[in-house]
């Protein structure tokens, strides 16, 4: 076991499910305190107790990133319980508008943007702020070929040139 993450704080979003379980029993490994988001609060609470049986730290928000002050709130609960917010990983997002574009449902469309990429705006706008108080950090907006998730890169470079002046990197990568 390594403790490069020993005295961290990192949230990670949609946290419940694949990539985001296995980040969030990773890094719990790695010492980090952590405070996993996602909307199933079953699943989030059931991860909580598998990473403490570990030895881990870990809280869960139930929140749904699409909404702005949900997602606030969520950062706000990292500062309120460990003080400081180090880094995170915006992994929310699962796509539901996939086919061809002539296709694919309106309303499909409309939700996949907003989970798989609003939700990313609304997680840097409360992320960064966060880190910059807490002396920089890092986070990872999880990325892929689905529109969505694709247009994440360029929100990604955008915020990665407005906040490295403050020590914080902003990366995204395309798994």
């Amino acid at each position: 076991m390594y403790a490069r993450f020993a005295g961290k704080v990192i949230l990670i979003t949609g946290a419940t499910s694949g990539m985001g379980w296995a980040t969030a029993e990773r890094v719990a490994g790695e010492g980090a305190k952590l405070v996993l988001v996602a909307r199933g609060r079953e699943v989030g609470e059931a991860l909580v107790a598998d990473i403490r049986a570990a030895g881990g730290e870990a809280v869960f928000v139930p929140a749904d990133v699409t909404v702005e002050a949900e997602t606030a709130e969520a950062v706000g609960e990292a500062l309120s319980r460990y003080g400081r917010l180090d880094g995170a990983f915006n992994n929310a997002g699962a796509p539901t508008a996939d086919g061809p574009v002539t296709e694919v449902d309106s309303e499909a469309w409309h939700a996949d943007l907003e989970l798989a990429f609003t939700s990313v705006f609304h997680a840097l706008k409360y992320e960064i702020p966060a880190l910059r108080a807490s002396g920089g950090g890092a986070i990872l907006n999880r990325a892929s070929c689905n529109a969505a998730k694709h247009g994440v890169i360029g929100l990604t470079q955008s915020a990665a040139l407005d906040a490295a002046p403050t020590g914080i990197r902003v990366n995204a990568p395309t798994p």
